[in-house]
């Protein structure tokens, strides 16, 4: 426990060092182009402390305050199967922009919601990605620019065989939407057009 204390103390000193850069730039001028570029490491630090700070909470038992285990919370959203038998993992948001820091923090919710609850294996896996936003709650634009990297990695080994072409296939879409999350699917290859027309035309 003192390792994790002392890693802690490590990344929050990382956040504070990183929002004074930001906070500098900002009192300075609201507009400056450079407050994008330091809000990035802002960002990747204080991803790397949640983390931190979860794996030492999750060392602990839960425990209300009358002395009785906490229910489950909701992490990020939730992981379910759907009637057919497939994966469905619902993230409250929208997948990040790709980079290390957001890989680490995607690959961990993914892990703890499927630690939750029970889930399928499949040799040969279709992983159906829909994002529901619209042009407001959009963050990221460009579908080569989200961070599907930590994604695939989560469920690498857990849900389906390996993540090369053989064994995964992917399929990425939006739907408008006033809400702002990520709903991920898995299921056996084979069932694509079955997928298609219960999730995508309906």
């Amino acid at each position: 426990m003192i390792d994790s204390v002392r890693e802690i103390q490590s990344l929050l000193a990382n956040v504070q060092k990183a929002y004074g850069s930001f906070s500098y730039l900002l009192d300075c001028n609201a507009e400056n182009p450079r407050l994008a570029v330091e809000a990035r490491p802002l960002c990747i630090a204080s991803e790397k402390l949640a983390l931190a700070c979860r794996r030492l909470a999750d060392s602990f038992p839960a425990i209300t305050d009358s002395g009785l285990p906490l229910p489950f919370m909701e992490v990020t959203g939730k992981s379910e199967l759907t009637k057919q038998g497939w994966l469905h993992i619902t993230l409250n948001t929208l997948l990040p922009r790709n980079g290390r820091g957001n890989a680490d923090y995607i690959r961990d919710c993914i892990c703890c919601l499927l630690h939750a609850s029970p889930h399928p294996f499949y040799e040969q896996a279709f992983m159906g990605i829909v994002e529901r936003c619209d042009h407001k709650t959009r963050t990221v634009f460009d579908a080569d620019n989200k961070e599907l990297h930590g994604l695939i990695n989560a469920l690498k080994g857990r849900v389906f065989r390996d993540d090369d072409q053989f064994h995964l296939s992917i399929g990425l879409f939006a739907r408008y939407s006033s809400e702002s999350q990520c709903h991920i699917f898995v299921l056996p290859q084979q069932e694509l057009s079955k997928w298609v027309i219960a999730v995508l035309e309906t």
